[in-house]
């Protein structure tokens, strides 16, 4: 396997925001779930040192109150995620958790374009250094 397959492996999917509200909406929670699976996936294929089980945390997302923790432990190792790379401008876990529970929209929206600009500056920097 050559060093780019593998680098290109090891980043996520470049979801649109906008995309992961609307497929959400429409197939009634069911790509939500989808989404929440694979994006747990990629943050442990991306940083092993992040322990995570991407079923459990869909799992967790279905019951009342382990959901709350569920995404505020998504948001966070999404965060661990940035700061392990030095990145500055991070998620906030607290307003996540607040978006999902005040405004559940907010939630995806704001999980998925932070992790966008995450694989896009990833891709940017590939890019750059061939």
């Amino acid at each position: 396997m050559s060093e780019q397959t593998r680098e290109s492996d090891q980043l996520g999917k470049d979801r649109s925001p906008a995309a992961v509200l609307g497929l959400s909406i429409i197939t009634f929670g069911i790509y939500f779930l989808y989404w929440y699976y694979k994006i747990n996936d990629e943050i442990r294929r991306h940083d092993p040192s992040i322990k995570v089980t991407p079923g459990w945390s869909v799992v967790a997302a279905m019951i009342p109150l382990a959901n709350l923790v569920s995404c505020y432990s998504t948001a966070a190792r999404i965060r661990q995620m940035q700061l392990d790379e030095g990145a500055t401008d991070t998620i906030s876990p607290v307003v996540a958790l607040v978006l999902h529970i005040f405004l559940g929209i907010g939630y995806p929206l704001y999980v998925a374009s932070q992790l966008r600009e995450h694989w896009h500056a990833h891709r940017q920097l590939a890019t750059a250094t061939t």
